[in-house]
């Protein structure tokens, strides 16, 4: 029998929790910003590495946190910056944004950049109808989510992270860094980290984790189903800073120049240079999975919130919103990447600090019973649109 953690799951089962976790929040952004602190700040390496980390893994746990003492529920999530019609308004957008709308067409039409360079006959339109089939597939069965990221796709996605960083590692040392502390690099990085935007995924992806367990004959009581949630996304979360940190480092070895090349060819180059030009297949290998993943889960909390707050005495209409969101998505993902990404930068900017402050609201009323959370929402939320509309 499987040892246990006092109040939880077994330990193989935080395992599987805590590696499906994992694989929801790396997506292909993920790996993106961390590949670019290596080649951007080579010679501050420690600064950027400390300024990175702080906003890419430590809002995350913020956004675990702000839903976890709520035993996954997001309308009680929600309901702390107010029961009225701008709430519903808030988080209709947050997932529009982080569902079939921004975050997932971008997922499909950066896997496809990535492994065009090796099938250039694979159009838009037809990649995206195998992937999202793929996806509605593997996203059927939502109880078998965890199993699926945490025992199937999360060890491939590991092993191949892996495989890059340990011959980057041996193929050449890691550069001296002598540059004094820059004020500007950390917060250049924390930037980056804070643009990876898990905080606004990790309520959900939470959610959904603590609804699976829930449902599950093993589950006890709520104090089990949140130990184990907290458990389970706390090694997740690890998970991701030491992939960060591998991949960070790794890139930085790597002696070559660049500059002027966007992220998919940063990718691409580095794969090429570590390990040859075979290499380039395991990048794409990385990229698809991490995309993978992260459209399950995605798919999933889109999926189960629009069948809640329609239907919310069903359960059979899961599969018919699945369906319906990886539409939405397809439709959406042939405008093309640039068009995605930059139809959407202002809508991300503008509502993720009022975010950043609900879950930090929830997070001071599960310890302190603060009850204010609605000013600090609609306040920051106020703030950041009149900084727009200034600028």
């Amino acid at each position: 029998m499987s040892r246990m953690v006092k109040n939880s799951l077994p330990i193989s089962k935080l395992t599987s929790i805590g590696l499906a976790i994992f694989s929801m929040f790396f997506g292909a952004g993920n790996l993106i910003f961390a590949l670019r602190v290596g080649t951007q700040f080579k010679d501050e390496l420690g600064i950027a590495l400390s300024g990175f980390l702080i906003t890419a893994v430590l809002l995350p746990i913020i956004g675990v946190l702000a839903v976890l003492p709520k035993q996954g529920n997001l309308h009680r999530f929600f309901e702390a910056a107010g029961n009225h019609i701008g709430t519903k308004i808030l988080c209709y957008v947050l997932f529009a944004v982080i569902g079939p709308c921004v975050a997932m067409p971008r997922i499909v039409t950066l896997s496809h950049t990535i492994i065009s360079p090796f099938v250039p006959w694979f159009s838009l339109f037809g990649f995206t109808l195998l992937f999202l089939a793929i996806v509605f597939l593997l996203a059927w069965s939502e109880s078998k989510i965890i199993e699926i990221l945490g025992n199937f796709i999360s060890p491939l996605l590991l092993i191949s992270l892996a495989t890059f960083v340990l011959f980057a590692f041996v193929r050449s040392p890691l550069p001296t860094s002598t540059t004094p502390f820059s004020l500007q690099t950390f917060f250049t990085n924390l930037k980056y980290g804070y643009n990876t935007l898990d905080f606004l995924t990790a309520p959900f992806f939470a959610s959904v984790i603590l609804s699976i367990l829930s449902k599950q004959k093993t589950q006890q009581d709520e104090a089990t189903l949140f130990k184990s949630g907290l458990i389970g996304s706390i090694i997740g979360v690890s998970l991701l800073g030491l992939v960060y940190l591998g991949l960070s480092l790794a890139s930085a070895r790597v002696p070559i120049d660049l500059a002027g090349h966007n992220e998919a060819e940063v990718l691409s180059l580095l794969s090429i240079e570590v390990l040859g030009p075979s290499g380039a297949i395991l990048q794409a290998i990385i990229i698809v999975l991490a995309c993978i993943s992260t459209i399950i889960a995605l798919a999933a909390v889109s999926a189960e919130f629009f069948q809640k707050e329609l239907f919310p005495h069903s359960k059979q209409h899961y599969w018919f919103f699945l369906l319906v969101s990886l539409s939405i998505t397809g439709v959406i993902s042939n405008f093309g990447l640039s068009r995605i990404l930059s139809l959407s930068k202002p809508i991300i900017e503008a509502i993720s600090p009022a975010i950043l402050m609900l879950c930090v609201g929830n997070i001071l009323d599960w310890k302190f019973a603060f009850k204010h959370t609605k000013l600090l929402v609609w306040l920051t939320l106020g703030a950041t649109l009149a900084a727009f509309w200034l600028s």
